[in-house]
């Protein structure tokens, strides 16, 4: 079975952990990238040791596929998502397999949609 060099890889943990920290930030990256280039998902890059992923440095990206890929369960969430209110993330976990994970708005937490919104009309009062 394939490890993934320490430092690279995400823990469910630590891929929780962020979304609570930081799902604004998140939020309106993806709804952005949704916007300029479609449907997708929102990759984690982690580069550090820290044991706390919150203390490492973690880089977005985005990708955008070609119908049918990446495999069969991720084409179809990326197909299916709602992007006003819902993310399709992925990440690198230890044993070298890429989850795929499709997460709604948390209880409380404003909607992608409405984040890019309220960002929009602050840059144009600016």
């Amino acid at each position: 079975m394939p490890t993934v060099e320490p430092g690279r890889s995400f823990t469910d943990e630590d891929f929780d952990r962020l979304l609570e920290a930081c799902w604004e930030q998140i939020a309106l990256f993806a709804f952005t990238q949704y916007t300029e280039a479609g449907r997708g998902a929102v990759l984690f890059e982690r580069h550090g040791l820290d044991e706390d992923v919150l203390h490492d440095q973690v880089n977005l990206g985005y990708t955008v596929y070609e119908p049918g890929r990446p495999e069969a369960l991720a084409a179809r969430m990326i197909k299916e998502y709602d992007p006003e209110w819902e993310i399709v993330f992925q990440y690198l976990r230890a044993d070298g397999n890429v989850r795929t994970a499709r997460i709604k708005t948390p209880p409380g937490n404003r909607h992608p949609w409405r984040i890019y919104l309220f960002e929009r009309l602050i840059q144009e009062d600016e």
